[in-house]
């Protein structure tokens, strides 16, 4: 998921600030790098966002369109091999409670 850096209020709003990523998707990525991307890479992406989703259930938020236009991925010097996704649209998410 996309990192809370800080967060702050005044009296009329509640402001928050999330790490800066670049405009590449995970659908962007996989049509950019498709030939330079191996199985073993392709099952740690999916391991991360598994583990991101199972986070978000475990405390209870549930995601009800999760699609790879919506994964953003951090800027590496070795995009194909290095870079970590990230959820970062939550528009559709649904706080359904704890375990």
């Amino acid at each position: 998921m996309v990192r809370l850096e800080d967060h702050f209020e005044c009296r009329e709003y509640f402001y928050i600030c999330l790490e800066l990523h670049s405009k590449l998707t995970l659908f962007d990525y996989i049509n950019k790098y498709t030939s330079q991307i191996e199985e073993i890479r392709a099952q740690e992406l999916a391991k991360k966002i598994g583990m991101a989703v199972e986070y978000l259930h475990d405390n209870g938020i549930i995601l009800r369109n999760l699609e790879s236009t919506g994964i953003l991925m951090t800027e590496t010097e070795d995009m194909v091999e290095k870079s970590i996704p990230r959820i970062s649209r939550f528009n559709k998410a649904e706080i359904i409670g704890y375990d």
